[in-house]
């Protein structure tokens, strides 16, 4: 069977972990590229050894696991260094994430592939249809404080600027979510885009059996 691929994308503390997470509820099987990123960095594999390679023990906690704010503030202020680190960790993960869309179920209704940064890194080219779950940057940096509160206003803002603008990301994709509102409304949003691309899915399997 070939399974239908939804990408999920949005921006920082946009809520494409509550909108992944509903639509699991109601059938899709979920790949989250967060999940495997920590995944292929868990201490001792290949990967992790690399990163603890480029720099060095003290961008790792004292139990041996990566420490991500502390990575995140380096890559963002050292050009040289996102290079090389993205040249380890991108290609790790894109493996392990194929491998994972590979073992869904064959009565899943579709896949689910959440990536945040589904565009930038052209990984909308793996997906039949492309979902933005969209709120206004201001919203953003606020749930984003509120989340983690190792967070500064400048980091939000760090992270949002090396993000593809809003705009642009929506007018990529299929399907865009308010999810500025309250919490029944965006279910009630996600509801009817279930019901959309299950029908999308049984048509792409109806050609593909033709």
């Amino acid at each position: 069977m070939t399974h239908f691929i939804v990408g999920l994308t949005g921006g920082i503390a946009s809520g494409k972990t509550v909108a992944s997470n509903y639509l699991q509820r109601l059938g899709a099987y979920v790949v989250d590229t967060d999940v495997v990123s920590r995944q292929v960095v868990e201490p001792q594999t290949p990967t992790y050894l690399l990163i603890r390679a480029l720099l060095g023990a003290a961008y790792f906690h004292d139990d041996g696991h990566l420490n991500r704010h502390k990575i995140r503030q380096r890559i963002f202020s050292d050009n040289a260094i996102k290079m090389q680190y993205e040249a380890i960790i991108l290609p790790a993960i894109r493996e392990k994430t194929r491998a994972a869309m590979a073992e869904a179920p064959v009565d899943a209704p579709y896949v689910l592939l959440v990536v945040p940064l589904l565009f930038e890194k052209g990984m909308d080219e793996w997906v039949d249809v492309s979902v933005v779950i969209d709120v206004p940057e201001s919203l953003q940096i606020t749930r984003a404080l509120k989340r983690d509160q190792a967070h500064t206003n400048e980091n939000i803002e760090q992270i949002i600027s090396q993000q593809m603008p809003r705009l642009a990301r929506n007018s990529r994709a299929d399907f865009v979510i308010d999810n500025a509102l309250t919490l029944e409304k965006t279910q009630q949003r996600l509801n009817i885009l279930h019901q959309q691309l299950v029908i999308l899915a049984q048509r792409k399997q109806q050609s593909c059996n033709d």
